[in-house]
């Protein structure tokens, strides 16, 4: 299993949580807190952080061990404009170069289903409106370039990925009132149409111990998976009953 975390670092990133730290030093924290637990139970899962900086810059690990990730998540730094486009982008196209490279993903014999290579990405963000580079309101749009070969992809993404969301909204009175739960994100959310696409879940959280909580939940969640849609057959004519 290979978890990748893609971490705001926009700057909204920058404000203080309730805890007197920043939401993003609140979100190295969790996803440490985390790995951590995870490599208590398993020493061959993998992971993975991008952030939203652009270009290569933007991968601070890529499918190595715990060690890595801890290293990567001390340069992260909260600067950058609020547009996971490219992040998220960068993530399925480097899932794709990996598949090649181990040769489990090739149009010549079809999928492999007996050679998953799973892959879970967790994306948390600040809950607030997407700013493109050029400074005006953006929208979750993923634009691919034209390649030799593309027509024969149907979706940048693979059926043993799975997408998860947590959105940020940290506040004094949830956290007083100890209201740790988390709940699904608003319809206009960011992320929420691919995580429902790529069988994950988009939610909020509130309180520190929330994100937590809901991390854990992801792992709980976090097996070799394969997603499959099945569409009913339309305008099937119906067969003639037999005497």
């Amino acid at each position: 299993m290979n978890f990748i975390f893609i971490i705001d670092t926009s700057v909204s990133m920058r404000q203080l949580s309730p805890d007197h730290m920043s939401y993003l030093d609140t979100v190295k924290m969790a996803v440490l807190n985390f790995v951590r637990t995870r490599q208590a139970k398993s020493q061959s899962e993998r992971y993975s952080l991008v952030s939203y900086e652009t270009g290569l810059d933007a991968i601070k690990s890529w499918n190595q061990p715990a060690a890595f990730l801890e290293a990567g998540l001390k340069q992260l730094e909260a600067v950058d404009f609020k547009d996971p486009v490219p992040a998220v982008k960068t993530v399925l196209e480097l899932i794709h170069v990996t598949r090649m490279q181990g040769d489990t993903d090739n149009y010549s014999q079809g999928r492999l289903p007996w050679v998953l290579t799973p892959n879970y990405i967790v994306h948390i963000g600040h809950e607030s409106p997407l700013v493109s580079r050029s400074g005006l309101p953006a929208k979750f749009e993923m634009k691919f370039d034209s390649k030799p070969g593309w027509t024969l992809t149907h979706e940048p993404f693979r059926w043993d990925t799975v997408m998860s969301s947590i959105g940020l909204s940290l506040s004094i009175s949830a956290t007083i009132a100890g209201n740790d739960r988390q709940l699904p994100a608003g319809p206009d959310t960011p992320l929420r149409s691919m995580c429902d696409v790529m069988a994950g879940q988009a939610c909020q959280v509130s309180t520190v111990k929330g994100l937590g909580k809901c991390l854990e939940a992801f792992g709980v969640k976090a097996r070799p998976q394969i997603t499959l849609y099945l569409e009913p057959l339309r305008n099937v004519p119906s067969k003639p009953d037999t005497p």
